[in-house]
């Protein structure tokens, strides 16, 4: 393990004192084909629940599917789109919706090496398109305990794709500096004065693998050196 995984100082990301949250203009609900649910409890068979609001320019939305890898990821994406749609006010013959998207978080209850490569690949279908490249920065972590099989969390920026002072780093080549993204998002997303960034994994970046032998302190030390490059990168 190179000298250079150390430890990241702790004044590296100091939050700005001026931050504060931005009041909520309108929000919402939308249930999708049939049943109810509620944080804790699984969702009815079938069912995909919406949930969204304005936040200033953002419209911020997250879908839950009670199906897991490709189907619950699509139909969540489908959701997620529809809503985009109606609260934007664009033509349907208009641009993908999901162009505008500058961050996902995406959590599967599920991360068997085949429920996660089932959902990626459902995820490259939507957002690895020549519309949405360069595509939104994202996360995506296993996380139970909430009812649903995939939970798909958006941040849209309606006109992202307009505004010339919106920067994106996407690199999916092998390279010294990083990881390359593996799917299609970008490393971040700098949009309206905030820098979005995707998840981190404990990579070597020369061979994309995680050296062996490398405990939890390690694989987190690992992890925060390659997001210090990314962001002295961005």
């Amino acid at each position: 393990v190179p000298e250079a995984l150390r430890p990241i100082p702790g004044d590296l990301f100091p939050v700005p004192a001026s931050a504060a949250p931005i009041p909520t203009t309108n929000q919402g609900h939308q249930h999708i084909d049939a049943g109810n649910s509620s944080e804790g409890q699984r969702l009815p068979s079938g069912t995909v629940v919406v949930s969204f609001k304005r936040i200033d320019c953002y419209i911020h939305v997250i879908a839950k599917s009670c199906r897991a890898g490709a189907e619950g990821v699509t139909a969540a994406v489908h959701a997620i789109r529809d809503t985009i749609q109606n609260e934007s006010g664009n033509d349907e013959s208009g641009p993908d919706p999901l162009r505008d998207v500058v961050f996902v978080w995406l959590r599967l209850a599920s991360l068997s090496i085949a429920d996660y490569a089932s959902a990626n690949t459902a995820y490259s279908a939507q957002f690895g398109t020549e519309t949405c490249t360069p595509p939104p920065a994202r996360a995506c972590v296993g996380m139970r305990g909430t009812g649903a099989a995939v939970t798909m969390e958006v941040l849209v920026r309606i006109g992202r794709r307009d505004d010339p002072e919106t920067v994106t780093l996407h690199v999916q080549s092998i390279s010294e500096w990083a990881p390359p993204c593996i799917g299609p998002y970008a490393q971040t997303v700098c949009d309206a004065g905030i820098l979005h960034i995707c998840g981190v994994l404990p990579l070597y970046a020369p061979t994309v693998s995680i050296p062996k032998d490398l405990g939890a302190r390690a694989q987190t030390r690992a992890a925060l050196f390659n997001m210090c490059r990314t962001l002295e990168a961005t």
